[in-house]
């Protein structure tokens, strides 16, 4: 059964794979905010291309080196992205495994048998991956305060902003969001150790508490885009346990090497090199890192090849005094909403986000590194000028508007998730204009504050974090 979902899981990544690659195509004006327009023609190719190359893989013809391709295209156009995030630390393994493995489909015709031909060490080689991503975003959610003091599953289920479904939380249902707290971080952490070190069965429990985190993302959230591949990755792994159940990871992978040819052996060699280097890179504090010239190294070649960067995730950044935003524009004396992202009480507008990667929403958290920027030095650096020069691109090109004539404004509504946790009362606020976005000349934006100040709460979130850079 297991074998079977695992084959079925290539349409699911296809699926959504191919939404990723058409709404970031829409959105190449802010996804790669900081590249020229030659680079942009050039991305926005390459984004169309993989787009035909995943229509030709439902054919079932020379699958892997299809994938092959992808991967490279897919490497280089998203090394230069604005918005490069967990999603696409999820999608770059899952492009790697599909190199090396098809499903067992009639119609396949495909080139598995040249490499780890009538092996389980592609599924291996995921299950590791996979291991290395969470133990990542474990280890990420060890050094945050709220994970520290247990607030962390609260304050995501008490924040609107990707919330699907709202219900009630009662008494009990506190007491167990609380309790979840280390129970993920530990189940994350401990993955990649139980698969490598210990018999493979013992390494379903922290599987099956990553998938039910999952499912409930999936469910509660807008986060599709994200949790497919995770599941997809998690499901991999579980089939992995469960076809090699007599032995450890590191144990499978000694008894399959005496049957390696030479190419195989390198592979395994350089793979074994990427694992050690991700794992250096990923629990590095970030002090010694930027100092060090190697480890800079090391971490370019881990991101290049596998798409690992550190799992920042669920903390501070994204959970304390966040902020969503509306864009309106005031043409011929109207004021009107553009793309509209969220509601008035600051959940996902499901008509038009549902089929949405969460990039879109994730806008949000670079509006407030905008509103902080502004509000601390009253004028934007180049980077997050950029940015929201982008954005206002976007909504011009999507409705066809005259830049000139159009004054736009961002309206923000901001909650304090600290509040939230200690009140659990969503206070009612409506959404306030913030900024007046015109247009100079030509493309030259002009920002104007409408407040002195234009966040009602300090953020802790990471002003140090270059996030436009390569990482």
């Amino acid at each position: 059964m297991t074998q079977e979902i695992v084959d079925f899981s290539f349409y699911l990544f296809i699926y959504c794979f191919s939404l990723k690659i058409y709404f970031s195509a829409e959105a190449i004006d802010f996804h790669w905010a900081h590249v020229g327009r030659k680079n942009k023609q050039v991305i926005l190719f390459i984004l169309y291309t993989i787009l035909v190359l995943n229509f030709c893989l439902l054919f079932g013809n020379y699958v892997n080196i299809i994938f092959l391709i992808i991967y490279f295209l897919y490497m280089y156009a998203y090394s230069k992205s604005s918005f490069y995030g967990l999603c696409d630390i999820y999608i770059t393994p899952l492009l790697l495994f599909f190199i090396f493995y098809q499903p067992n489909f009639f119609y396949f015709s495909n080139l598995d048998s040249m490499i780890f031909s009538g092996t389980y060490l592609p599924q291996v080689f995921l299950s590791v991956l996979g291991g290395l991503i969470f133990f990542s975003a474990g280890f990420e959610k060890g050094k945050s305060d709220i994970w520290k003091k247990n607030k962390a599953v609260l304050l995501f289920f008490l924040n609107p902003k990707f919330k699907k479904i709202s219900i009630p939380l009662t008494e009990i249902s506190k007491k167990i969001l609380i309790f979840l707290n280390p129970v993920i971080v530990y189940s994350q952490l401990s993955l990649i150790f139980f698969l490598l070190f210990l018999p493979l069965k013992l390494s379903i429990i922290p599987i099956f508490v990553i998938f039910l985190f999952l499912i409930t993302l999936s469910i509660f959230f807008h986060y599709s885009d994200l949790t497919l591949p995770s599941l997809i990755l998690i499901l991999v792994t579980f089939h992995s346990v469960m076809i090699i159940e007599n032995t450890f990871l590191l144990g499978y992978i000694y008894e399959s090497y005496g049957y390696m040819s030479l190419m195989e052996k390198v592979l395994l060699f350089s793979f074994s090199l990427l694992v050690i280097g991700s794992f250096i890179v990923t629990t590095t504090p970030d002090n010694l890192l930027k100092k060090n010239k190697f480890l800079i190294y090391i971490k370019r070649i881990v991101r290049f090849s596998t798409g690992l960067i550190n799992v920042s995730v669920y903390n501070e950044d994204h959970l304390d005094k966040p902020v969503v935003q509306k864009f309106f524009i005031k043409d011929k004396n109207k004021k009107r909403e553009l793309f509209q992202l969220y509601n008035n009480d600051g959940t996902p507008y499901l008509k038009n986000t549902f089929f949405l990667p969460s990039v879109y929403l994730c806008i949000s958290f670079k509006i407030l590194d905008i509103l902080r920027q502004i509000d601390n030095k009253g004028k934007l650096d180049r980077d997050n000028y950029k940015l929201l020069q982008g954005i206002i691109f976007f909504m011009i090109k999507k409705y066809k508007l005259k830049k000139n004539a159009i004054i736009f404004f961002l309206s923000i509504y901001q909650f304090d998730a600290e509040d939230l946790f200690t009140n659990t009362k969503t206070k009612n606020k409506n959404f306030e204009d913030v900024l007046k976005i015109s247009f100079k000349k030509d493309k030259e934006l002009k920002i104007d504050k409408l407040y002195p100040k234009t966040l009602t709460y300090a953020s802790k979130r990471s002003v140090d974090y270059k996030r436009y850079t390569f990482n």
